[in-house]
């Protein structure tokens, strides 16, 4: 579940970050913050989740890349409640919609990435 979590994850922030680098300066589709500075950070995202999911040899770095990234995502969209602008770091402001994404994907993603690479496995029984 992890890495299919951390494939899903960055693909998905890989379509935004390349929309935005091919959008510009502007929100899009009128409701998606799009700046230089989410772009190159989404397609650093995308590329730590996509190698991940697909190249990690073993789930601790999924893990720990769910739960870092997971932890990023929650704090942008906590700053952009009290600051949509983030403090004066993205030139444009967050919108209703980016600081829920953000929030509900960083709370998806850390719930994942905690999880144990044994949880939802049967117990096996000991003699």
């Amino acid at each position: 579940m992890q890495r299919n979590t951390a494939k899903f994850y960055g693909f998905l922030v890989l379509v935004l970050g390349l929309a935005g680098l091919v959008a510009g300066e502007k929100q899009l589709f009128g409701f998606l913050n799009i700046d230089i500075a989410l772009d190159v950070a989404r397609l650093l995202f995308a590329a730590v989740l996509l190698y991940v999911g697909y190249a990690a040899k073993t789930m601790k770095p999924v893990r720990a890349s769910l739960l870092a990234i997971g932890v990023v995502y929650v704090v942008l969209g906590v700053a952009g409640l009290f600051s949509a602008d983030v403090g004066g770091l993205l030139p444009d402001k967050l919108s209703v919609f980016d600081k829920v994404f953000h929030l509900v994907a960083g709370v998806l993603a850390i719930g994942v990435g905690a999880k144990s690479a044994d949880q939802g496995q049967p117990a096996h029984a000991t003699a």
